[in-house]
């Protein structure tokens, strides 16, 4: 029950610096657009994060993070991904796309505190650009990162 704890916490303690980095308030809502400063800082909040528990983050060319927990290696089974987007709309919703990253990351806390390794990768998700109403395009992270930005 410690580790359930220990994840709460952080994903406390990485909202409330989204919520700081987006300038959050109940009546104006979330500010991060894709690829602004605010989603840049976010995902940098999150990334330091990984780091503390040992989980590898990595950058691909469009922005997305993907914080990496290797499993024990066994070609018969696959990894497991967790996550979602930490952009958000002018005035969005505070948990809109963060919900997910924050399971992920409480995942990965949870396993790093029980010092547990599963058969199989587990990774947190972020991508970049999800709700692009800047660009005019919706999901542009995760179409980029699956070859589908055409």
């Amino acid at each position: 029950m410690d580790s359930l704890r220990l994840a709460l916490d952080v994903c406390r303690k990485v909202s409330d610096q989204l919520d700081v980095i987006g300038n959050y308030t109940a009546e104006g809502g979330m500010n991060a657009l894709a690829w602004s400063d605010e989603e840049t800082q976010s995902h940098q909040v999150v990334a330091d994060e990984l780091l503390k528990i040992g989980a590898r983050p990595i950058q691909d060319m469009a922005g997305n993070v993907t914080g990496l927990k290797k499993g024990i290696a066994r070609q018969d089974v696959k990894g497991v991904m967790i996550g979602s987007h930490l952009d958000a709309v002018t005035n969005g919703g505070r948990y809109d796309g963060r919900a997910g990253v924050l399971v992920g990351l409480a995942v990965l806390k949870m396993l790093h505190e029980e010092s547990k390794t599963l058969p199989h990768d587990v990774m947190l998700q972020m991508f970049r650009g999800e709700e692009s109403s800047r660009f005019g395009k919706a999901l542009l992270g995760s179409a980029m990162a699956t070859g589908r930005s055409s």
